[in-house]
């Protein structure tokens, strides 16, 4: 709750030298609050929207002589303005400014609304066998993460060195380069139909400091710092990304502004980090948000969206500090109370019931559908039955959640919305100055014994303001709550058919774990190397509307090699994936999803908890499809036969056995070596006869590769 009265008092007192009890004190003190105090903000607008790059203008390439710079939290589609655009012999060549500041990854690229992917040289893989070169050789795309000393295109400063000199390395701005070569004539339509592709890129935007991970402040875990932004990592927590942006953006200073107040900023945090479950059984955090603003837009907009994203309510504390809610009920024994038999009561207002020829009884909800390409979607249409009963029709209006990127996340901020802008009770209370206590709080309880209406309920204060300076005199202005505003059950979600517009709606598939996996088989890479295929068993269940990408790591998760899309998915009660060749049995591996398809571009979940063989114990069956040891041959100087060979590419092979059979065929074999590691063995006082030799490679388990044989095959000991 916020800070009583007395420390307010307190502080006016130390802070602007005056006693309690004199006139000079009661007129400063009913000013300070004037000045400080009493800003509120609720996110009942719905007109937050303005200015903000929201939906399509995010991702639209412009070229403006000044260009607007751009920022983003959470994951977004974004492109920007560009700082080069010319031309070399076929080559054009473009540079976009994506992202003041640095960023977290580039999690897709964009040509116009396809989705595409690059090849190991940076090309751009043809999504359809036609556009962007059929032999995937015509658009090549670059990128940087907008580090604080970047690195600069090379491929642009040896084309253009007088346009774009080494030095022109853009520090601090994450960009992209677009490099498209001319194609014949009669193959221009082809390969680029709608002219010269314009980019963008989905990102996952800026690291931000959370000082819950931060052990040097109270309850903080980790090694987050405020003042060092390597420490940072990246966030879509509406409460963090507020706090961020109030500091490093506006300039708020965090330890006078936030810190008073860590408590009430964690609680909104892990608020919005809770999960929530779906009518699919699947879970998703209560709130998160995404969304791209210009530097030059006004924090109060900004601030808005931000709020809009959690259901928020943000109010200063009477002493320059900021106070914050995320949208969940609150248990009404832990309220400020209202008491009249305690506090200063001179009078009160309310009126009850929604004038239904003044206000919408529905929403029709608007955000960004990341999985529709991060366009502009429709989550559906939110209805207060009561109203739209007493208003004998349905009166509809807008709400625009542009930063939330989540069907089921936007309905469950409409049901909030709703229950604020058309609250059944509303009004105030005016009183002493006792009730300044309710400044910073999102939710109060009234007892006015006096009025049955106003006894026992919880409000929202909306303003809470000195109406009297002299003899100090407080009204708080508010809206009744109830539980249910904040409550929200399996039928109340809105049924949307996102089939028709050839989506599945963003975070309507679960993050996928790796249950177990097996291995499939061995690909020669190169003479003597293997790399081993893995099949997934996913925790996802199987829709066939849904792909999945795998990344690796061979180093412990240091590193990651990705992402890259799996080479099928089958149904055995769930989703069943097939890896590419793996570069070690030491490997593991994350997936995700990926739904949404078509040329809109696909949406992703977060990645699934890791898996596969480096994840624990594991010692593959090698199985008759592989490969034993690599060019067995043999000399013989009596009496001793050499038996060499190249080792086998399996990191998990533990040894060798060399055999001698009295056939051509591998039967009733003879260990000659025993299990060794060396890649030779020599074995003297063989008795006469003919032998054919064989080697192969066995594991910690025991299971073995098919048996290679020597060349020559046999030998004829005298």
């Amino acid at each position: 709750m916020g800070d009583p009265i007395s420390a307010f008092a307190a502080w006016v007192t130390q802070a602007l030298g005056f006693t309690a009890g004199t006139a000079a004190y009661a007129a400063v003190y009913a000013a300070v609050y004037v000045a400080t105090a009493y800003t509120v903000s609720t996110a009942l607008s719905s007109v937050g929207r303005k200015d903000i790059p929201a939906g399509e203008a995010a991702y639209q390439t412009t070229k403006q002589p000044i260009p607007e710079r751009m920022r983003a939290f959470g994951r977004v589609r974004i492109s920007g303005s560009y700082m080069l655009y010319a031309a070399k012999d076929t080559d054009s060549y473009d540079v976009i400014a994506l992202h003041d500041g640095e960023i977290e990854s580039i999690e897709a690229y964009y040509l116009n609304d396809f989705v595409v992917t690059l090849n190991g040289s940076n090309f751009v893989i043809s999504p359809d066998d036609k556009t962007f070169g059929v032999n995937d050789d015509r658009v090549r795309i670059y990128t940087r993460l907008g580090l604080a000393t970047e690195t600069s295109y090379s491929q642009a400063t040896a084309a253009l060195p007088s346009l774009w000199p080494a030095t022109a390395r853009g520090d601090g701005i994450a960009s992209l380069l677009l490099i498209c070569q001319n194609p014949p004539l009669d193959k221009f339509s082809i390969d680029y139909p709608q002219g010269l592709p314009a980019p963008s890129v989905e990102m996952k935007a800026r690291k931000v400091y959370d000082w819950r991970r931060d052990d040097t402040r109270d309850g903080g875990v980790g090694d987050h710092r405020i003042d060092d932004a390597d420490s940072w990592e990246w966030s879509d927590n509406p409460i963090v990304c507020l706090a961020h942006y109030l500091v490093q953006d506006v300039g708020k200073n965090f330890e006078r502004v936030i810190n008073p107040n860590l408590r009430f900023w964690s609680t909104a945090a892990n608020v919005c980090d809770e999960s929530v479950m779906l009518p699919d059984l699947s879970s998703q955090a209560r709130y998160a948000l995404g969304g791209v603003y210009y530097v030059s837009n006004a924090p109060s907009v900004v601030v808005d969206n931000m709020l809009k994203a959690c259901s928020g309510y943000l109010a200063e504390d009477g002493r320059g500090g900021l106070i914050v809610y995320a949208g969940k009920w609150l248990n009404p024994e832990d309220l400020v109370e209202i008491d009249d038999t305690l506090d200063i009561i001179d009078g009160y207002y309310f009126e009850r019931g929604v004038d239904a020829e003044a206000d919408s009884n529905a929403f029709d909800i608007v955000y960004t559908h990341a999985a529709e390409a991060y366009k502009e979607g429709d989550a559906g249409r939110w209805r207060n039955e009561a109203l739209i009963s007493e208003a004998g029709e349905v009166r509809a209006g807008r709400l625009d959640l542009p930063w939330v990127q989540n069907h089921w996340q936007a309905q469950r901020i409409a049901k909030i919305h709703d229950a604020k802008v058309n609250a059944r009770l509303r009004g105030y209370v005016v009183g002493g100055l006792s009730l300044i206590r309710c400044m910073g709080e999102m939710l109060v309880k009234l007892k006015i014994s006096d009025c049955a209406a106003l006894d026992g309920i919880v409000v929202m204060p909306t303003r809470v303001e000195i109406v009297d300076l002299i003899s100090g005199k407080v009204r708080m202005t508010f809206v009744e709550m109830t539980e249910d505003a904040f409550a929200f059950e399996d039928d109340e979600y809105i049924e949307i058919d996102t089939a028709a517009s050839g989506g599945t709606g963003t975070n309507t598939v679960g993050v996928p774990n790796i249950n177990d996996y097996e291995l499939l088989d061995y690909v020669q890479i190169s003479p003597g190397v293997y790399q081993a295929r893995y099949t997934l068993h996913l925790s996802n269940a199987y829709r066939s509307d849904v792909a999945y990408q795998y990344q690796y790591s061979t180093d412990g998760g240091a590193t990651w090699s990705g992402p890259v899309y799996a080479g099928s998915t089958s149904d055995s009660g769930h989703a069943d994936i097939v890896t590419g060749p793996m570069p070690s049995e030491a490997v593991i591996l994350q997936c995700r999803a990926v739904f949404g398809g078509g040329y809109g571009g696909p949406a992703t979940t977060e990645w699934g908890s890791s898996g596969g063989p480096g994840s624990g114990a594991f010692v593959p069956d090698i199985g008759a499809e592989a490969f034993g040891p690599v060019a067995p041959g043999r000399t013989y100087s009596a009496p001793d036969l050499t038996v060499t060979w190249t080792a086998t590419g399996w990191p998990a092979v533990t040894g060798y056995r060399v055999f001698t059979t009295s056939g051509s065929s591998f039967t009733s074999p003879t260990d000659i070596s025993g299990l060794i590691t060396a890649t030779s063995h020599v074995e003297s006082g063989l008795a006469a006869g003919t032998y054919y030799l064989w080697v192969r490679a066995e594991n910690a388990a025991g299971f073995t590769s098919v048996p290679v044989p020597t060349s020559p095959a046999f030998i004829t000991i005298p």
